[in-house]
């Protein structure tokens, strides 16, 4: 019926597709650029669903704008996200960025002046450090306040 050397019309076509070496670099290109495209929440810098993360107070300052920002964590906290989930829709951001121009820290509370726009003064704000970490003690909290709670981000510089 069937001769021992019969290949199937999948397997020729593929065989055929392998020997053209401008084939095979435009499958391997593609493949390249739908893992880019499915791990794009991995890759941006901005990992939360729709890069949405936005702070209002510095949306319309010039590239090159560098500003000091407090780290504080979101309450409620966000859930949990699924590593397919994050994978495919990115995740919430544990903390949120609030742009401060000065700030000064006393024994249980933090002063902070509240970055608020070009030609806007800064609005003043106080915040009890157990606000900042539930887990630790004040302590604790103001005497690793720097490194963990101040973050300096400088927004797209153009050269």
């Amino acid at each position: 019926m069937y001769s021992s050397n019969y290949t199937s019309p999948n397997s020729r076509a593929w065989r055929r597709l392998r020997r053209n070496k401008a084939a095979m670099f435009g499958l391997i290109s593609i493949a390249i650029a739908i893992l880019i495209a499915l791990s794009a929440h991995v890759i941006a810098p901005d990992h939360t669903p729709n890069a949405n993360e936005q702070i209002l107070e510095i949306q319309t300052e010039s590239p090159g704008f560098a500003i000091t920002m407090l780290k504080m964590p979101r309450k409620p906290a966000p859930s949990p996200t699924a590593w397919w989930q994050m994978w495919w829709s990115g995740s919430e951001n544990p903390y949120q960025f609030v742009p401060i121009v000065a700030h000064r820290l006393t024994k249980d509370t933090l002063y902070i002046e509240r970055y608020a726009g070009k030609g806007q003064n800064p609005s003043p704000q106080a915040i009890l450090l157990t606000e900042l970490a539930t887990d630790k003690t004040v302590a604790d909290i103001a005497a690793n306040f720097e490194a963990q709670h101040l973050v300096q981000k400088r927004y797209w510089q153009h050269r």
